[in-house]
């Protein structure tokens, strides 16, 4: 191996990581019939062992540059939860083997970001295993939706990223199409064209899912993308506390429909910064005027906050009070909902399986609701349930699929385990009633 500058100091962490990267580097060379560039290998890869051996930090990979068999093997190895990944292309004749490795249940990353790919949708899942995604000027050939069929995301990021002309449909409901896979809290789609400029096809907006705690469209072209139907959306995401429209070529036509959205809305912070249009709506902080966007930790912070309202609130209700508040579908959308449980198991009350079953606004039951954002091993926890019969009625309506998240073999023993210990409880408080 050719000896390059800047080479980590001897007997350190990054020192090992940095030979692993430095490895992978000459091995693409030689894979690709050119030799590497010693003088980019000494730029690059001490960057990538300090990113490797830092847990706080995401390690970048420009698999122009590093070979992605290597390389993923040492983000294995360092057990890294966040990746970027430069430059993936389906054309590469190296690509199937990333996604396999990526796709791998022990495989660490869980924070995956796609920069400049340029990648084949041909209906194989991908990247399944993520809880956070983010997709940066890329292009992709086919439905995103048929590749892209992880249901745990949490976070969901689109940025400046097209479709293949071949692609007749409109990308951002193929966005909207993973959106709604998923029990995502953020979602962006962001600096994006959302139409094709085809008359006959609407941008989906009821695909947005219920979940989401922050929003952000901007620059985007929303004003010419079913505006109606976003507005109509708004109001219907209980969960959603900071909503960002920067910058998407909003005027003062907008601004009644707008308004009538967002007062009826549970949204507190509103970005319309750098639309030609001011607004104010009774108690929101809308913020107009020059371009900007919140950064990261400030959006953290607005979002705790409505948390903590919502929450404070909740325990100051009955059961009938949260039910017809709708504060108790918002948290079984959202993943507090175990919050809900203790304030009114503190008040000696507990939810029935009519609460449970009962159909919500939306079509959906608050189990459903519940098995969509795996919190049913607090739902089944002994303390929430005084009848075992009603506890049976409600787990009865959980899919098979939402079974399994108790435990292995659908559930059924851990189910059992929890039953027997309510009905234990149920006989024991029969017993004491009688003695008294």
């Amino acid at each position: 191996m050719t000896p390059v500058q800047n080479m980590p100091a001897e007997n350190t962490p990054e020192r090992e990581a940095y030979y692993k990267a430095t490895d992978a580097a000459y091995t693409m060379g030689y894979k690709i019939g050119r030799g590497s560039d010693p003088s980019t290998i000494n730029d690059v890869c001490p960057r990538v062992a300090t990113e490797l051996v830092d847990a706080s930090k995401a390690v970048c990979i420009d698999l122009n540059l590093f070979d992605p068999d290597k390389i993923m093997d040492t983000v294995k190895k360092y057990d890294k939860k966040a990746l970027v990944l430069k430059h993936c292309s389906s054309n590469n004749r190296f690509q199937k083997d990333l996604d396999k490795k990526i796709n791998d249940q022990d495989f660490p990353v869980r924070d995956l970001t796609l920069v400049n790919a340029e990648i084949g949708m041909y209906g194989t899942p991908r990247y399944v295993n993520m809880t956070s995604l983010t997709l940066v000027d890329s292009t992709f050939n086919g439905k995103m939706e048929e590749d892209l069929q992880g249901k745990d995301l949490v976070s969901l990021k689109v940025e400046r990223c097209k479709v293949d002309r071949s692609f007749s449909g409109v990308i951002a409901n193929s966005v909207l199409e993973v959106a709604g896979h998923n029990n995502l809290k953020k979602f962006t789609m962001r600096e994006m064209s959302l139409l094709t400029g085809s008359d006959d096809k609407k941008v989906d907006w009821s695909k947005l899912p219920e979940s989401l705690e922050y929003l952000n469209l901007s620059k985007t072209d929303v004003m010419n993308a079913d505006f109606d139907g976003l507005m109509e959306k708004l109001p219907k995401l209980k969960n959603l506390k900071v909503f960002e429209m920067a910058s998407c070529g909003l005027s003062d036509e907008h601004a009644q429909k707008l308004s009538k959205a967002l007062q009826q809305s549970e949204v507190k912070h509103i970005n319309l910064s750098g639309n030609p249009m001011s607004l104010s709506v009774n108690d929101k902080n809308v913020i107009c005027g020059d371009y900007f966007e919140w950064s990261g930790a400030e959006i953290n912070k607005m979002v705790t906050q409505g948390k903590t309202l919502q929450a404070q609130a909740s325990k100051e209700l009955n059961k009938d009070q949260l039910l017809k508040s709708g504060l108790l579908a918002a948290a079984a959308k959202s993943d507090n909902f175990e919050d809900s449980l203790k304030s009114l198991k503190a008040k000696g009350t507990y939810l029935s399986s009519q609460d449970y079953l009962a159909e919500q606004n939306d079509g959906n039951t608050i189990i459903q609701d519940l098995t969509k954002t795996r919190q049913l091993t607090s739902v089944f926890k002994p303390e929430y349930w005084l009848n075992p019969k009603e506890m049976q009625k409600v787990w009865d309506a959980v899919s098979d699929e939402g079974k399994g998240q108790l435990g292995p073999n659908g559930g059924k023993a851990a189910f059992q385990v929890r039953k027997n210990q309510v009905m234990m409880n149920a006989v024991r408080m029969a017993t004491q009633a009688k003695s008294r």
